[in-house]
């Protein structure tokens, strides 16, 4: 009896080696997926790594409006963006309602949105993670932030925390930018990024 428990024992250890632990990794796939459909794992939360396939709660300009204030929330899932084929990179910008970098960082991002509109190979997705006072934001949030700021992209208030991992909360706004081909995170930065359009046109070209 106790070999056997032994033999078990070691065969339990054996099995969990190389099943994505450590500091950078976010998620794995369960060894089941379907690259057709989202690039396999493992996944990590690292500039370099494949960022998962997050699900997150948020607003899409589904009816063509120009902004998200007349639509219902939906399910904003990265494989959604994987399955453009004229995407080429996805930029998350995490942020605060209160945040004055954020705020200031806004002319920035919608002039590259509108850089990149015309071909469609960047998307946007905006998370106001927090509102006054340090709450969790939630969609009139998102309308006041939309209608503040004319923002014609996707928007999240990450109510789940989803984003967490990936960002410094004392470091708003923090960045992510994805090559969609492999959904591969090219940069992970805490703070406005000043030379976005220098990252992003090498991998739109």
């Amino acid at each position: 009896m106790r070999c056997a428990l032994r033999l078990l024992f070691a065969l339990v250890a054996a099995s969990s080696v190389g099943c994505g632990g450590g500091a950078s990794t976010a998620d794995s796939d369960g060894g089941a997926c379907d690259p057709k459909a989202y690039p396999c794992g493992p996944y990590g939360l690292a500039q370099g790594s494949t960022i998962a396939n997050l699900s997150l709660p948020g607003k899409h300009d589904q009816n063509g409006s120009g902004n998200v204030l007349d639509d219902a929330v939906t399910t904003l899932q990265l494989a959604d963006y994987f399955a453009r084929p004229s995407l080429r990179a996805l930029v998350i910008v995490i942020g605060t309602e209160t945040c004055v970098p954020c705020q200031n960082e806004q002319p920035t991002l919608l002039d590259a949105n509108a850089r990149y509109a015309a071909n469609g190979t960047v998307a946007f997705l905006e998370a106001i993670v927090q509102g006054q006072g340090g709450k969790p934001a939630d969609t009139s949030v998102l309308d006041a932030w939309v209608t503040r700021y004319q923002v014609p992209f996707d928007m999240t208030a990450d109510p789940n925390g989803t984003l967490l991992p990936y960002y410094n909360a004392s470091a708003f706004p923090s960045s992510l930018v994805i090559r969609v081909k492999d959904m591969t995170l090219v940069t992970v930065k805490a703070g406005a990024i000043d030379n976005l359009t220098a990252i992003l046109d090498p991998l739109v070209q």
